[in-house]
């Protein structure tokens, strides 16, 4: 099990699926829930300023207010990604753009692109990426 997993999503509904998913399925022990990418680089400064751990997986929606999953990963990339090399992001969108999905892999962070909702096939294959697979042993 995953100890920290951040969601960034404006979607109330997707929000409550993913939470009752992950709980239900044990895959993480502490979900913190933030509506927008501004808000997710104020929860990184903390997590820095106050030298928290880290999320271990992002859950990255591309359409919110404020600050979109773009300019998040942007400014994720820029200011946090050295800080956090174990940090994975997962763009969890209901984006079918295959253009979203070619611009997500351009990301190093980012080691999946999942169109919503949240489905149990999706966390099965969560469980297996390399970069998540030693926490679910």
């Amino acid at each position: 099990m995953i100890h920290n997993l951040l969601m960034i999503d404006d979607d109330d509904i997707s929000l409550k699926i993913v939470t009752l998913t992950v709980k239900r399925y044990h895959f993480a022990e502490c979900i913190s829930i933030l509506k927008n990418g501004k808000e997710g680089i104020g929860y990184l400064d903390e997590v820095l300023l106050k030298e928290k751990v880290p999320p271990t997986l992002i859950f990255l929606d591309i359409n919110m207010p404020v600050m979109d999953g773009w300019e998040f990963l942007e400014e994720y990339t820029q200011r946090f990604e050295k800080y956090f090399p174990q940090t994975s992001i997962c763009m969890l969108t209901s984006s079918l753009d295959p253009q979203d999905q070619e611009r997500a892999s351009h990301y190093p962070s980012v080691i999946a692109f999942l169109s919503k909702p949240f489905v149990l096939d999706n966390m099965a294959m969560l469980r297996s990426h390399p970069k998540l697979r030693y926490y679910f042993k």
